[in-house]
């Protein structure tokens, strides 16, 4: 659905650093610094960023009964 609207998703990226140009600049164009899966560090120009964090488990649930084995809560999408 990204791709048929022109939209890139690019995985594997750690976000290291994000540098802002001026407010006053026209184009408002950005960079955000990445390393990608073997440690090179990438430059992509940008004009709105949306980056989510890795999910984690909170400790306090690791290895109970309330979290399967791939550490996610089951659930049924039916009676949610």
């Amino acid at each position: 659905m990204a791709e048929s609207r022109g939209i890139e998703i690019k995985w594997g990226y750690e976000l290291t650093e994000v540098r802002f140009n001026k407010v006053t600049d026209y184009h408002r164009i950005n960079e955000a610094i990445f390393k990608d899966a073997a440690g090179k560090e990438v430059t992509m120009d940008y004009g709105h960023l949306n980056m989510y964090p890795g999910g984690k488990i909170p400790k306090a649930i690791q290895g109970t009964k309330l979290v399967n084995k791939e550490g996610m809560i089951p659930i049924n999408k039916y009676t949610l």
